[in-house]
């Protein structure tokens, strides 16, 4: 009887590890180093806040925020799937006459540092001026940003990483360590922008 029951609870144990098929996106490989999710570059909308709402400056030393894009979805992604990689995240809308000036900036360094280890991430809050999704991916064209993740923030609390990231105004950016730590608040014309990338990388 006692070996009956045996006998069931493995199978019992072997079908529910067979059926548990989740893994997380960001994995550790065997030295204990983060294996980050490849994210398409391109333009995405709707972000879903994870966690609560924060709303509050950040600062440096600071974990950034989570997010997640296409939430339920089969390419569902979020921000802390890049860990593992450094990270740029910049605040912009294509109606901000210094944000037209800065992009090129960044695409110049970008192309310099030219590592796969470094990633840029991009949040227009175009729908708060009421720039449709259409007009900001010409404008994500004209600028030469489809290299990078683009994304079209949402106005609510749940939706908007700007209010959550408490950004007002644009540009902004802050470049994010491997770990998901905020390294500190960073503009792309800055001289020791690639110095400053480099040094995360190289971590």
């Amino acid at each position: 009887m006692k070996k009956i029951i045996l006998i069931f609870c493995v199978s019992l144990l072997i079908v529910s590890c067979k059926n548990n098929t989740s893994e997380p996106s960001t994995k550790i490989d065997d030295g204990g180093i983060l294996v980050p999710k490849d994210i398409s570059p391109g333009l995405y909308s709707d972000p879903i806040i994870v966690g609560e709402f924060v709303g509050e400056l950040l600062n440096e030393g600071d974990t950034i925020p989570d997010f997640t894009i296409n939430k339920g979805q089969v390419d569902e992604w979020s921000l802390s799937d890049l860990r593992g990689r450094v990270v740029y995240i910049k605040f912009w809308r294509s109606n901000c006459s210094n944000c037209r000036v800065s992009i090129p900036f960044l695409v110049e360094k970008y192309k310099e540092i030219n590592d796969e280890g470094f990633v840029v991430v991009t949040v227009t809050s175009d729908i708060t001026e009421k720039v449709s999704l259409d007009k900001t991916a010409q404008f994500i064209t004209e600028y030469k940003m489809n290299d990078w993740i683009n994304i079209y923030d949402g106005e609510t609390k749940k939706t908007s990483i700007f209010k959550n990231y408490s950004i007002f105004g644009t540009p902004n950016g802050y470049l994010i360590n491997k770990k998901g730590i905020i390294v500190k608040r960073i503009y792309p014309h800055e001289e020791s922008f690639i110095s400053t990338v480099n040094q995360e990388l190289y971590k």
